[in-house]
């Protein structure tokens, strides 16, 4: 299964500088009883990365990867995913065997990058009707925490942040349109939501929240927004 992942995930790219270092009896190989250790490292250039056929590759990846026995961590440095500029990632598998791996990210990008990327997601094709007359202006930066069972892809746990500044969030459909949006938004495997955001509203300042799916207060609902501010009356 791990060669296989392997094989599938770490497609393309150079093998800028390789190196193996191995002591012991590989009969014994990998070492559970401490009576060896072998270690691999490799600094790779242009790599694409495919961890999940279910969510988008990271592609011009420079990274280290290092084997240690029968594991693996991968530290990357730059990257894109959509548009989206990686500053830096890790990829941790500590066993071959259960074949857990562990994604640590923090990207940043434009908003409609961003926007496509989360469309390019499970979390995008889920909700796709929810967000298909949304567009997002501006820039955002975003981290993650992504634990993906390799043998079992669809118990991932997915934890991030994204942090809006200054961006633009239309809903075209509803003809409604915030500027200057500031602020956190969460996301996990079921959903995302936006709290108290600070925006312009037909040229007032207010707060708005947004939720979708598992961050919805009634479980009847797939999408909830509230605006709060002062507004004249005939703006109302």
């Amino acid at each position: 299964d791990a060669v296989h992942w392997l094989d599938r995930g770490l497609v393309g790219g150079q093998l800028v500088d390789g190196r193996l270092a191995l002591h012991g009896d590989l009969a014994h190989w990998p070492f559970h009883d401490r009576s060896g250790r072998m270690i691999a490292r490799g600094e790779i250039d242009n790599l694409t990365l495919n961890y999940d056929p279910e969510w988008p590759r990271a592609e011009k990846v420079h990274a280290i990867a290092t084997f240690i026995n029968d594991g693996m961590q991968v530290d990357v440095d730059s990257g894109e995913s959509m548009g989206v500029k990686v500053n830096q990632a890790s990829a941790t598998i500590a066993d071959f065997g259960p074949l857990i791996l562990y994604l640590d990210a923090k990207a940043e990008g434009s908003g409609a990058n961003l926007l496509g990327f989360l469309r390019a997601t499970p979390i995008g094709k889920r909700y796709q009707d929810q967000l298909k007359d949304i567009s997002v202006g501006g820039r955002g930066k975003v981290g993650f925490a992504l634990h993906l069972p390799i043998k079992q892809i669809e118990t991932l746990t997915l934890d991030g942040t994204a942090q809006l500044s200054d961006a633009k969030l239309d809903h075209n459909a509803y003809n409604l349109h915030f500027l200057n949006a500031d602020g956190p938004l969460r996301f996990n495997q079921k959903g995302f939501a936006a709290d108290q955001l600070d925006v312009s509203f037909r040229d007032r300042k207010a707060k708005l929240s947004i939720a979708i799916g598992n961050y919805v207060s009634d479980p009847k609902n797939v999408f909830e927004a509230t605006l709060q501010g002062q507004f004249p009356a005939a703006t109302v």
